[in-house]
């Protein structure tokens, strides 16, 4: 395929000095020299066509693309080669088998098959994946028993700030007093695509940040992704009391309310997912 210009168009020139034979197609070379120009072979400047110069007693005429260059025939092997699909291991597979994919089930079951389907060899996380109508939910959840997982809640001081320009946030929720907000604004390109900016519609910015944060840190913010109807939050470890997730599942499903819940599927960590039947919480 050396020197094939695929996909570019060929110029022409045609003499339309009369003759007998009619216009004649001549090389660039030889239309510059015809009319007194040096012709260069290169991309440069003087190429006659290139530059569009008007060339008396010559037309320049764009003819039609170049046909496709073939590059030969692919190898049968290369077609017959196939990527390779990822294979689940063997306890993953039996695991599975054991949950009907096309059935919702009731809560206190769901809860029972995860325990019994959980692979993992160490006190697996179990979490409820959420399909919600909107994006852009947030609700505070009073957890009656402990997940496994701390909000981590800062107040905005000054140190606070300057620290970052330096690392990433360490906290989950930041809370800031109104007096505060002119110097947070400064560091808005980092907290806002992270969802941490102080915000009056989640309480976020208060007169007394110290009460405030008591109450977050009594309570479990969940939130969907920023731009997707998903939300997943932790509930527990497979450690726990069948009751003990109960009670934390029923908590979560009333604070984020059914109506705003399309689907809702447990799993334990590298588990297979159990449908939960939402009916009981209408």
């Amino acid at each position: 395929m050396k020197g094939a210009n695929v996909g570019q168009k060929r110029i022409s020139l045609v003499d339309l000095t009369t003759s007998q034979e009619g216009p004649k197609k001549i090389s660039q070379k030889k239309a510059a020299r015809t009319v007194g120009k040096t012709y260069k072979g290169s991309k440069g400047t003087g190429r006659v066509a290139d530059k569009g110069e008007p060339i008396e007693g010559f037309e320049v005429q764009s003819t039609a693309e170049l046909e496709p260059v073939s590059v030969g025939e692919v190898p049968e092997e290369a077609k017959a080669r196939k990527k390779r699909v990822r294979e689940r291991g063997h306890r993953y597979r039996l695991a599975r088998s054991r949950v009907d994919r096309t059935t919702t089930y009731p809560l206190g079951q769901a809860i029972d098959l995860v325990k019994k389907t959980t692979i993992a060899r160490f006190d697996a996380t179990v979490s409820a994946h959420l399909n919600l109508t909107q994006d852009g939910i947030s609700k505070e959840i009073p957890f009656p028993h402990p997940t496994g997982k701390t909000t981590r809640v800062a107040i905005a001081t000054d140190e606070l700030l300057a620290s970052l320009e330096k690392k990433k946030p360490d906290f989950d929720i930041l809370l800031a007093n109104p007096s505060m907000m002119p110097k947070i604004a400064a560091v808005a390109k980092i907290l806002g695509p992270l969802g941490l900016m102080p915000n009056p519609k989640n309480n976020t910015i208060t007169d007394d940040p110290q009460k405030r944060k008591k109450e977050l840190e009594s309570k479990t913010t969940v939130k969907s992704e920023a731009k997707t109807p998903l939300m997943h939050v932790t509930i527990g470890k497979t450690s726990n009391k069948p009751e003990n997730l109960a009670d934390n599942l029923k908590a979560l499903i009333l604070g984020v309310g059914t109506k705003n819940i399309t689907k809702l599927t447990l799993a334990s960590s590298m588990s297979p997912g159990i449908k939960i039947d939402l009916t009981e919480f209408q």
